[in-house]
Parts: C-alpha cells; structure tokens; sequence
C-alpha cells in the first residue's frame, strides 16, 4: 500500500510495541495526576482557560498511552494482555468520573469530556500518527473515513454541538449504520429536515441550481455560489452537511481552494466527480469524463488541502454510463488509493451496478445516489447491500414542485386559496414559526431590551 511500512519496518515497529509495554505504568501514573488536575481546577476555579490547560494536559498525558495501548491490542488481541486491558477499563472508568463531575456543575460542555474517552485511541491512531496509521491499515484494520477523528479542546459555545461538522459525520459513519440524507437547498427545507429526525442532510448542484437560481445542473453555478449555499444550509440546520462540490470547479489548484471554502462554511464532507467541466448531472447522458490519473491527482489535492482530518472527501465517478462499471470500479480504487474516504458510482441504472460497489471495495464506506435512473431499493435493502450512505436529493424538491404547482393550478382556476379555513392558517402560522425559532428570538430580545 502507498505509504505503508516494509517487512523490515514493520519488524521494528514490533520491537517498538514491546517497548511500549514498559511505559504503561508511567504513562498511568501521568494520566491520572492530570485527571486530579482537572477536577481541581474545575472545584476551585470559574475560569474556563485554567480548565480548558487542565484538560489539555490530561489529553498529551492520555494519548501516548492509548496509542500504544491500541497499537498493542490490534497486533495481538487483548487476550495476550489482560493486565492492560484492566487498566484501560479504569482508566476509561476514571475519566468519566471526571465527565460527570464536570458536568454536573456545567463547567464545559460534556461533549469536550466524553471525546476524552470514546474511541480515543483509534482516533489518534488513524489521524495523528501517519506511519501507525499506514501500519494498521496494511494490517487489515479499517479505514479513516469510518473512524471518528481527534477530540478538540472544550467550548464554552452552547445550544447546537460545538463539534466539527466532519467530526460529527464521521461519528456516525462509525455507528456501520447506513445514514440516510434528505436532500435540501434551502434554509427552510434544512431546518424542515432536522426537525423530521434525519442525522445529516445533502445538497445537491442540481436542486441548488434549480432553487436558487432556476438553472439546470449544466455546470453553470459557480464556486462562489455554491459556498454561499453551504453556508446557508450548515448555519440553518446543526447537521453534518455532504455536499456537491460538482468537479471543484477546475483543475488541482481549483479543487484545493474548493475544498478550503467548502470546510470554512460548515460542510461535513464533499464529492468531486471525475467529469470535464463544466459538468453535467450525473443522470443526464453525454457526460466526458477527465483521465483516470487526472481525477487521482484531483483527490490527493483534495486531501492535502483540508484544514483537518476531520472533513471527508468523497470521490464520485460517472464512468458507468461513459466506459462501463468495470472502469467505473477501477476508477474508484485509484481514487482511493488516491486517498478518498467514500466512494460513489453515480448513474446506477441495475441492481448488478448497486451491488457491485459495497462488494468491490467492503473496508470503504460507499455513497449511493436514490436519483431518477436509480433502482428504487428501499433504505432496508440498501443497507443489506452494505451502503454507508444514501442520498436523496430530490426527496424535498420533487414534493415541493408538485405541490406547488397543483396549488397554483387550483388558485388559478378557482381563485381561492389553498386555506380557506382560518383555523389552518393559523396553525401553519404557528408551526412554521416554531420551525423557524421565532419564541427563541423573542426570549433574546426581551433579554437585551433597555
């Protein structure tokens, strides 16, 4: 694997680990002065700096220790290591203590502490040490896109999660449940789509072309455009955001100033897609595709330019319906080998295309499209065929076109309204402004009138 360790390497790397296990009860002993220190600062101090450096040194304490401690477990099981599997159970143990003691006086959010102890050793394994990283992925053992990634320092922000949004999406990525993301282009449609219970949400370049601005999906919406609608949707909805990031607008250069715009405004993950530019949409024909390597060399500028490990890069083709599915499933694997942490085939038109994806690449999480073309599977089936993600971009602005087209149509023809019934209005009044947060408003206008 690019990157990976030689058999020498990986023979010092073992000699390494047991060289690790004569640290453990130092690397203990460290962990838990400083989670003293914590709970200290926390009883004798309001000030949220002396805790967030408190905290700050029980993470540099812990993560020496748990990284060995995961390298040591996943090389050998932690049948041969008993003892430190105990330790670990206390230690975690320990550390909630320190969530709850925390908490219970709101001292920081709880999210800052509960990083501390979920899944912190495979996030500093897959994201802060590279050559562990590239070790354990020879080894078999998974992939960063299903993996949460490092915990961040504690925030004093409150209401919606303070996480980052890519954090959260990889959070549940690492749940192995398949996550279904509704379509949005607009503020509305994305708060309408938290409020239906979704865990994350999609925009699409067709219905953001088509909503904001009344075009097709012909490549036409620019870079600036599409930023400005990854704001609006991430600000009006506390969800992790995939995004369409169409081909990045460009070449290397224009992906990597794609991908930095598209993280600053709150996008949990982007695809960029294998076509020319301008593009197409993925379910219309006479799309052309870029070369294999091009869109390779695409990906890695992609990855280098994310401000964390946290933001996903999802590589789409539209090679199925250009060269056929065995080039489309080569394509991916360069892509991935390229670096991408999803892989999506668009413009599935059989079930033998559905079913090829999971099964070529089973340790990569795959994204499938649900658009016109696609066999209309249902969310069951398609998490039996092993998808991690399903998008629906169409699920909020197909229903909306027709609606309003049939209320127009009956306005026009009648000349009455749709609510004609006062009491209806109303409530629609009502809901739509709870939707919208108008009694929240309210209560910080009252709070800061003179």
């Amino acid at each position: 694997m690019k990157g990976g360790r030689s058999s020498s390497g990986i023979l010092v790397w073992r000699n390494e680990l047991a060289l690790g296990i004569e640290t453990m009860d130092t690397q203990h002993r460290q962990i838990v002065a400083a989670a003293a220190s914590v709970q200290l600062a926390s009883r004798n101090s309001g000030d949220h700096r002396e805790i967030g450096r408190a905290l700050a040194n029980l993470q540099e304490a812990t993560k020496e220790h748990f990284r060995w401690e995961e390298a040591l477990m996943l090389e050998s099981g932690y049948g041969k290591y008993p003892d430190h599997k105990a330790e670990h159970d206390d230690l975690k143990a320990r550390l909630f203590e320190i969530a709850r003691d925390l908490m219970s006086r709101r001292v920081v959010p709880g999210h800052a502490l509960e990083l501390l102890v979920e899944n912190w050793t495979v996030q500093h394994i897959l994201f802060a040490d590279k050559p562990l990283a590239d070790f354990l992925r020879s080894k078999g053992h998974g992939t960063a896109a299903a993996m949460p990634s490092p915990p961040a320092g504690p925030s004093d922000a409150g209401g919606a999660s303070t996480l980052p949004a890519g954090r959260r999406l990889r959070e549940l990525l690492a749940r192995r449940e398949l996550l279904v993301a509704p379509g949005v282009y607009d503020g509305l449609t994305a708060k309408l789509v938290r409020a239906a219970g979704f865990p994350c949400m999609y925009m699409s370049g067709y219905c953001t072309a088509a909503a904001r601005f009344g075009l097709p999906d012909l490549g036409l919406t620019t870079l600036t455009e599409m930023v400005s609608n990854v704001r609006v949707l991430s600000h009006a909805a506390s969800l992790p955001l995939i995004a369409d990031g169409d081909t990045g607008y460009g070449n290397a250069l224009n992906v990597m100033r794609t991908v930095r715009e598209y993280e600053t405004a709150g996008a949990a993950a982007l695809h960029i897609e294998d076509q020319v530019w301008p593009k197409r949409c993925g379910h219309m024909a006479n799309k052309q595709l870029i070369s294999k390597d091009e869109m390779a060399g695409k990906i890695r500028a992609a990855v280098d330019a994310r401000a964390t490990a946290d933001f996903v890069i999802i590589a789409r083709t539209d090679a199925i319906a250009v060269e056929g599915l065995e080039s489309a499933l080569d394509r991916l694997s360069a892509y991935v080998e390229a670096g991408a942490d999803v892989v999506f085939a668009d413009g599935q038109l059989t079930i033998e295309h559905l079913e090829a994806v999971p099964r070529r690449f089973p340790s990569v999480p795959s994204m499938v499209n649900l658009g016109p073309l696609t066999p209309p599977l249902s969310v069951a089936e398609l998490r039996g065929l092993g998808y991690a993600i399903a998008i629906y971009p169409s699920l909020c602005i197909g229903p909306a076109v027709l609606a309003i087209q049939e209320t127009l149509q009956r306005f026009k023809g009648t000349g009455t309204p749709l609510f004609t019934q006062p009491e209806k209005l109303a409530q629609l009044w009502t809901d739509l402004n709870q939707l919208l947060g108008v009694p929240q408003y309210n209560a910080i206008q009252e709070k800061y009138r003179s």
